[in-house]
């Protein structure tokens, strides 16, 4: 056989600086290179195995071969299902019918002459996931997808079996006993092009820097001892819809990513890095073929491209190829760190989790929401303690106001913290928006003002529209955003004397309300009237408005009140021969009784840590430690009014052991601290002698009532 040398050296580096030169071809080697493809298709079952390698053979001085490297890289996916499987519930043995099904992916890259090469390929063994899960029940009779464990030996041939192309292929269908089909093609070829990706130890520290942002963009350069065509080549890359977790490609992304040429043009669901047309496009010496692929049209010595990125969690592996005389377009050999591969992951991520690994705090499974929190009893007991948000999406961040919401070309982008729980308010007024930093301190959570567009609009309020709407859960085997979507909050200012119409009692006094109880996806709105809580009632200002707007935001994630049982309208106590000062006097069946109003309740809505927002403050009276308030039913009070005249109204009796106290406003101030942590009574709840004691302890604790994420 003979054998056509190439001889190409080529060397690539990620800066402008010019890389030093590579070495040349070393005589005597042999490349191999080879594909392998399996498909198994079933009636119940189906698997591709995909397979790619590239052995490196030097002929030592005793004429002996070595192998110098043994880079082998594979992909394995499959599927099976059954239905009317027979299922068996493990804990209790029941026995019942249902569908089955199980998806597995597996894969990876490995030198098989490195040391740590069998750890490399158990951690591309298949993953499979199966529905219902093997934790929880038995199914029988299942049948399972044909994926590879491991990529095998994918050289089956010698030299003297390779034709006069320096190429060998073998193509076989055979059953495979239950009623389906397998396909195996085999092709190997061999080249003694020798052309190398090498990374300089400056340029490696350089490139493990990058971290994917829109706009922004990678050089690399090829150099060879002989004039050759490249070709540069992205796979594997990442097609996120938009660009940030909250944000789909718009006129702005363009405007502010410095891309303006690609607008019109580039789409949402597009690779997520490219070779951006603007620099090839009537280029004589290039062309280009699309936004992933370009390759040189004269042979030259030396090349330079430019890889954008498109996305904030942009992903891709980058392949150089050389065009030899031998097998035509022959990959280059990628050497960094020691190692050698056939391609380059871009960012670096050696830990193959799709996040780059200049950013360490995000390392780890893609899928997890594991920031710390409680879950109150009162929940689904599957309820998730952390914010709905995957890891991979808080790497891939978020689009907010730079300055307010009527500027989008000045919208910025934040990467939130994977180790803390992040809420997302669209507040309607800039003193709300105030408020809501005092929010987050209080509930020890990263609370982030958004705009209408930011979460789709006010009615939809996902903030993490973009993977959920596509219903793009799952990427390379990883969770990559959870099974339902998370949803904001809307805080808006309200007259809530607007609401007064035909039928509809005026609510007058009221500060601020949420439509209903967290967590967010069930919270329409949450109500604060600006005006009111600043201008008017007892003692209005800036305190009042903070702690209304973080009581009601409260209230949006799930936090009750400290206790209940509170008059918010007029009570009657029975059988009073006399009544204080700010009661009103009168009679039921005749006999003495006294009206108040506001009165606050034993372990009430009054209750607790002083300084936690969701305790009431300000009332009239208050039932100390050792009277006894005891409600009756319903009866009728009669009072006399100025006039003389008699007036019968329906309260609610009471019988009191002891006595009610005047509440001590000057003792009493407006909650802006921490969302408590325990049950015991601080401040006007804590006073000395024992009488002074107001409400006593708390029936709750508020902390661990919060909950931020919508996942079930």
């Amino acid at each position: 056989m003979s054998r056509r040398a190439c001889k190409i050296a080529a060397l690539v580096g990620w800066t402008l600086v010019a890389p030093a030169a590579a070495a040349s071809p070393t005589p005597g080697r042999v490349v191999w290179h080879g594909v392998l493809d399996h498909a198994n298709a079933g009636p119940k079952s189906r698997a591709a195995n995909h397979v790619e390698f590239r052995q490196v053979e030097e002929t030592q001085p005793d004429g002996g071969q070595r192998v110098r490297s043994d880079t082998v890289t594979w992909r394995t996916t499959g599927e099976a299902w059954i239905q009317g499987a027979v299922v068996v519930e493990t804990a209790t043995g029941r026995r019942s019918r249902g569908d089955w099904s199980v998806q597995c992916e597996g894969g990876g890259s490995v030198d098989r002459t490195r040391s740590d090469a069998s750890q490399a390929i158990d951690a591309g063994k298949p993953r499979c996931l199966q529905s219902p899960p093997d934790q929880r029940y038995r199914v029988f009779g299942k049948p399972w997808p044909n994926v590879w464990g491991s990529p095998g030996n994918p050289r089956p041939i010698s030299l003297d079996q390779l034709g006069g192309d320096c190429s060998w292929s073998a193509e076989k269908t055979w059953p495979d006993g239950s009623g389906g089909t397998n396909t195996q093609k085999e092709t190997v070829w061999v080249s003694e092009l020798d052309a190398v990706v090498e990374l300089s130890a400056r340029d490696a520290q350089e490139l493990a820097r990058f971290v994917p942002v829109p706009g922004r963009w990678i050089t690399v350069t090829v150099r060879s001892n002989v004039p050759t065509l490249f070709r540069f080549e992205i796979d594997d890359v990442t097609s996120y819809p938009g660009f940030a977790t909250n944000a789909n490609v718009d006129d702005a992304f363009f405007l502010r990513s410095g891309l303006a040429p690609l607008r019109g043009r580039y789409k949402n669901g597009d690779p997520d890095f490219i070779f951006d047309p603007w620099s090839y496009e009537g280029q004589s010496a290039w062309k280009w073929n699309g936004w992933t692929s370009v390759e040189t049209t004269k042979a030259s010595s030396a090349a330079t491209i430019f890889l954008t990125a498109m996305d904030f969690a942009a992903r891709g592996r980058v392949r150089v190829l050389a065009k030899g005389h031998c097998r035509g377009w022959e990959p280059a050999e990628v050497r960094m760190g020691g190692r050698s591969r056939g391609f380059l992951v871009l960012p670096i991520d050696e830990n193959d989790d799709l996040m780059a690994d200049a950013l360490l705090e995000y390392a780890g499974d893609p899928g997890r929401d594991d920031e710390r929190g409680w879950v109150d009893e009162d929940f689904p007991k599957d309820a998730k303690a952390g914010d709905g948000l995957t890891a991979l999406e808080e790497y891939r961040g978020f689009i907010v106001p730079g300055e307010d919401c009527r500027e989008p070309l000045r919208d910025v982008h934040e990467r939130t913290d994977p180790t803390r729980r992040d809420l997302f308010v669209h507040a309607t007024h800039a003193a709300l928006a105030a408020a809501v930093r005092t929010f987050g301190d209080s509930a020890a959570i990263d609370a982030h003002l958004i705009c209408k567009r930011h979460y789709v609009d006010d009615v939809k309020r996902v903030v993490n529209a973009t993977l959920q709407d596509a219903g793009l859960r799952r990427f390379h085997g990883y969770g990559i955003s959870q099974s339902e979507p998370q949803h904001g909050l809307l805080l808006e200012n309200h007259r809530f004397e607007d609401d007064c119409g035909p039928g509809q009692p005026c609510p007058l006094g009221v500060l601020g309300k949420a439509s209903t109880w967290g967590p967010p996806k069930l919270v329409s709105w949450v109500r604060v009237d600006v005006d009111k809580n600043l201008h008017s009632g007892f003692r209005p200002g800036p305190a009042k408005l903070l702690n209304t707007v973080t009581h009601e935001l409260g209230h949006a994630l799930g936090i009750k009140h400290h206790g209940d049982g509170n008059s918010l309208v007029p009570i009657v106590v029975l059988e009073r021969t006399s009544c204080p000062a700010s009661t009103r006097k009168g009679t039921v069946t005749g006999k003495g009784a006294c009206e108040y109003a506001f009165v606050a309740a034993r372990h009430a809505e009054n209750s607790g840590d002083q300084d936690c927002p969701m305790k009431y403050v300000f009332w009239s009276w208050y039932v100390p430690p050792k009277s006894k308030l005891e409600r009756v039913g319903d009866v009728e009070f009669v009072a006399r009014r100025a006039d003389g005249s008699e007036q019968r109204v329906q309260r609610v009796g009471y019988r009191l052991t002891g006595m009610l106290r005047s509440y001590e406003t000057r003792e009493d101030y407006f909650g802006l601290g921490a969302f408590c942590s325990s049950q015991q009574g601080t401040g006007i709840n804590a006073l000395l002698p024992e009488d002074r004691n107001h409400a006593g302890n708390s029936t709750r604790k508020c902390a661990q009532q919060l909950r931020v994420s919508d996942v079930y």
